[in-house]
């Protein structure tokens, strides 16, 4: 009777109330703790089978969760540790490394969207070193140094992701994937030997090719500044610029206000949508005058370099464009559209952008010009609808 007893306790099904994780155990003890192969059930659906080594779950087991997600592979001291595949009912699936019951070191993680990433992974979050391939397959190869902390690196994965879904880069025959070299500006130089004496944010190239750089400065994490945040879609819309254009990506077409005042116009309805924050008052509100007596000098970095702070004249330029193509009846998105994806796809070079300009705004550069005359330098006077979406203008 005495060893039936013990058969029992062991082979069969037993609640075990002084164990760590309560719940129904069938599996092997030892010193009255689940020690080897067994399997744990809980009342809210979870389930562990594998093995156990001092009542904790320790070696190789699968485990699935109440939310339907489930994890087969190594365990430590009832966490996730070692080699394992974790799977999420909306099909997300990383294979790689765990500790502490987090990613962390090298891993791959598949996104049901059809975008993934590989590489390095620390607490849970991807950073260092690592590839983001978006939905059409556009690699970014992220360099993110230790000099930031995770919040923004989760933000900046956040926004990488964000925008591959409204705006997604397709990779074409001459670029097919940018390296992104990011750090704290408290950090000196951190890729140096990579990039040089590169500091700031801006899209760049060297030998090695095409790259951006995004030095976020300290004090923007001092005082909560969103540009920490919206300089990553400010950069991100300059490598679209480039997968549409390939006259752009060879320095062919160099217009500033239309360059640069449309990836910052994207920043900041991308900081609208987002944030709910109205960075075109915030950052681009100190419009310069030649915006509507000499606009031909933003057509220029080099002229108009002093006139064009935040680059907020530029955007000026692209808002007054949008709000004279309503005029000729195309509803706010659509003309979002025509400026920022529109435009671009027809590639315009330094010879033919007004021949391109009249062909997709219906509307002469010079003319456009003379209709700035009728403006103030007052951004409130061009400011879109705080209710406008990326997606309806990039899908429409």
């Amino acid at each position: 009777m005495k060893n039936l007893i013990i058969v029992i306790s062991i082979l069969l099904t037993v609640l075990l109330l002084g164990c760590t994780e309560k719940g129904v155990y069938v599996g092997d003890l030892k010193d009255g703790k689940r020690h080897g192969q067994g399997a744990l059930t809980f009342s809210d659906g979870r389930k562990y089978e594998g093995e156990y080594r001092d009542d904790k779950k320790h070696g190789q087991g699968t485990e699935t969760y109440s939310d339907g997600s489930s994890y087969e592979g190594e365990f430590k001291v009832g966490k996730r540790h070692g080699q394992g595949t974790l799977t999420k009912p909306n099909g997300d699936k990383y294979v790689g490394e765990f500790k502490d019951g987090k990613q962390d070191s090298q891993g791959t993680e598949t996104y049901s969207d059809g975008s993934s990433y590989e590489g390095e992974w620390k607490d849970g979050y991807r950073t260092g070193q690592g590839t983001f391939s978006t939905t059409f397959g556009f690699n970014f190869k992220n360099n993110i140094h230790s000099s930031l902390s995770n919040d923004w690196v989760n933000e900046f994965n956040f926004v990488l992701n964000n925008l591959d879904k409204v705006i997604p880069v397709k990779p074409t025959n001459y670029f097919s994937s940018l390296d992104i070299y990011t750090w704290n500006s408290s950090t000196d130089k951190p890729f140096k030997n990579i990039i040089g004496n590169e500091t700031g944010a801006s899209l760049s190239g060297n030998e090695r090719g095409r790259y951006m750089v995004l030095e976020i400065p300290a004090d923007e994490f001092k005082y909560n500044d969103i540009h920490r945040y919206s300089v990553i879609p400010h950069g991100y819309f300059h490598a679209f610029q480039l997968s549409l254009s390939k006259n752009f990506y060879n320095n062919n077409f160099q217009i500033k206000w239309l360059s640069e005042g449309a990836a910052a116009s994207l920043e900041s309805l991308y900081t609208q949508q987002y944030y709910n924050i109205n960075h075109f008052k915030w950052a681009q509100n100190t419009v310069d005058i030649a915006v509507v007596n000499n606009p031909e000098i933003f057509e220029s970095y080099y002229k108009s370099r002093e006139e064009d702070r935040n680059y907020s004249s530029s955007v000026f330029m692209v808002l007054a464009l949008v709000k004279e193509l309503k005029k000729l009846d195309f509803t706010e998105e659509k003309a979002f559209k025509l400026v920022l994806k529109d435009f671009w796809r027809k590639n315009p070079s330094k010879d033919n952008w007004k021949k391109v300009f009249q062909e997709v705004f219906n509307i002469t550069v010079e003319n456009f010009y003379l209709s700035l005359s009728s403006y103030t330098n007052d951004i409130d006077t061009v400011l879109p609808s705080e209710s406008i979406k990326l997606e309806n203008i990039f899908y429409n």
